[in-house]
């Protein structure tokens, strides 16, 4: 049986995939000030998990080399430069995330996505036991929850792409290059003029893409330019599941997580 701890921090990850969700679903509607709010809120919550993975990585680099009384440890032990990292990062990241999120058509991603979070941490708590005797306690949980993040974002991003290479796509074989960017950035609406400009912008990348692929790939599987376009798919999904990944860490709250 999994632990009460566990099924709290389930219900913290459950929890922050159905603000995400209520984000898809309203953000459009509402007005400027609610979406720098959402963004600011998710931006937060992964400089948080971002800031988690720098202090864990910066503790055991200074454990290694460094002696903790010594006047180096304190120079290097980190703090506000890498609190800026995290929050810039975390702004960037958060504004991709949202934006990936909110132009979702299909219910099947939010599906894989919500069993992901459910499998996160029963998963974890077995990797933290099988591990126990083998990794150090201050570190134990922290590395079995990157063991099970990466498994299990790995099986995220194969299914993403299996769902993406099977998807039906508009044939743009017989339209020019801003008829075909037209077509995407048209269905985009929003009350907020910022927020329907990132997802104009964002819709005329993905007609560009599309329109190139089309249009450059009529080769066989095996070209050189379908690889290409098949590898900026796999980066563009991979950075779509890490910040999803690190937004979950950052709601995630281990006992014995390393203090500064």
């Amino acid at each position: 049986m999994f632990s009460f701890k566990v099924l709290q921090q389930t219900g913290f990850l459950l929890l922050l995939t159905a603000v995400l969700w209520l984000a898809y679903l309203y953000a459009r509607v509402i007005p400027t000030v609610g979406v720098i709010c959402l963004w600011i809120l998710t931006s937060a919550v992964i400089a948080r998990g971002l800031f988690i993975r720098f202090r864990v990585r910066r503790r055991a680099w200074l454990s290694v080399y460094l002696r903790e009384r010594g006047v180096l440890f304190k120079v290097l032990r980190g703090g506000m430069l890498m609190r800026l990292t995290c929050i810039i990062l975390g702004l960037l990241l958060s504004l991709f995330l949202l934006m990936s999120l909110l132009r979702v058509s299909q219910v099947f991603v939010w599906q894989a996505l919500l069993v992901m979070v459910c499998v996160l941490l029963p998963a974890q708590q077995i990797a933290y036991s099988r591990l126990k005797a083998h990794i150090q306690d201050i570190y134990l949980a922290e590395i079995a929850w990157r063991l099970v993040a990466s498994l299990c974002g790995l099986a995220l991003l194969l299914v993403l792409g299996w769902h993406g290479y099977h998807q039906q796509y508009p044939n743009l074989l017989q339209t020019s290059l801003d008829q075909a960017v037209w077509h995407y950035v048209d269905k985009e609406t929003a009350r907020s003029i910022y927020l329907l400009t990132l997802l104009q912008l964002t819709a005329a990348l993905d007609g560009l893409s599309q329109w190139l692929a089309q249009q450059l790939l009529p080769a066989p599987v095996g070209s050189f330019m379908q690889a290409g376009a098949w590898v900026l798919f796999l980066v563009r999904e991979s950075l779509f599941v890490w910040s999803f990944l690190i937004m979950c860490r950052g709601v995630l709250i281990f006992d014995d997580e390393i203090a500064d």
